[in-house]
């Protein structure tokens, strides 16, 4: 399986967000705020320790406005470490924008820098017409951009804006072991996701201590773009999120032959609630 580290690892964050089509279905008050940072640090682990540390992902919360509408803009960004970018140089940068009452995606945009690749596409979602519209350009392979529009679901959602929506849900609702899915946007496809619930543990994350946290699992199902990521079936990604009302995940595992891909949460800083999850 070939997949850029950051592409892996964003993914496992970002598909935190797995939820039903309730999630849309009325507004809940966010889970977050504006001013609200919080880093990960990607790398490998073998038997749950990290060996190596690779890069560091940021998310950042901002309020602004859209065509009159004020929204939440969330971005992230992923960066490898100085002494990695010798052998890859990466610089990924997502952003989304949501309607501050349904948390519903409005806008998306992301640019990808990984080495001498590069890759940008925007999302302009039309909920009126349940219509996506996507453009997106390959500088290297086809430097006209290209375009397309997908029919949305009420699940449909790139997976910053899924991310973010998980936060603001009741996942007490959600049965252990039951599996639900939903319908990731991608620049060219809408592929499905499942996740299931696994249940509470209490687990030391890194050095900020140990958390009574939500364990989840998500599996992806096949796709092969033209931009060199592959998806294999059984993919299984693991999370644990903070069991508090700020919902951010703390810890993510994507097994590997040989160890595991792991993010871990280094840092927070403007949560809106306190983070009660924290035990010592």
């Amino acid at each position: 399986m070939r997949i850029r580290l950051f592409g892996l690892a964003s993914l496992v964050i970002m598909t935190a967000a797995a939820i039903s089509q309730k999630a849309y279905a009325q507004p809940r008050e966010a889970a977050f705020q504006n001013g609200e940072r919080l880093t990960y640090n990607l790398g490998w682990a073998l038997r749950g320790v990290m060996t190596a540390n690779a890069g560091e992902v940021v998310f950042t919360t901002s309020l602004t406005n859209i065509s009159g509408q004020q929204t939440y803009k969330v971005s992230a960004n992923g960066r490898t470490l100085p002494a990695v970018r010798l052998l890859f140089d990466m610089n990924d940068t997502y952003e989304t924008w949501l309607d501050m009452e349904t948390l519903r995606p409005l806008r998306f945009r992301n640019e990808l820098k990984e080495n001498k690749y590069r890759f940008r596409s925007e999302f302009a979602y039309d909920w009126g017409a349940m219509k996506v519209h996507t453009t997106y350009q390959n500088l290297r392979r086809h430097p006209e951009p290209q375009t397309m529009t997908m029919d949305l679901t009420p699940q449909s959602a790139d997976a910053v804006a899924f991310f973010f929506s998980l936060r603001s849900q009741d996942l007490d609702s959600f049965t252990v072991g039951e599996m639900h899915y939903f319908d990731l946007v991608l620049y060219n496809k809408i592929t499905r996701l499942g996740f299931k619930v696994l249940g509470r543990e209490t687990r030391r994350i890194g050095r900020l201590g140990t958390f009574n946290t939500i364990k989840l699992s998500c599996q992806l199902t096949s796709t092969d773009d033209e931009e060199g990521q592959t998806f294999e079936d059984g993919t299984e990604f693991f999370m644990w999120l903070s069991d508090d009302r700020n919902r951010i995940p703390l810890l993510l595992e994507s097994p590997t032959k040989i160890g595991s891909i792991v993010a871990t949460i280094s840092r927070f800083e403007g949560l809106k609630y306190p983070l009660d999850s924290r035990v010592r």
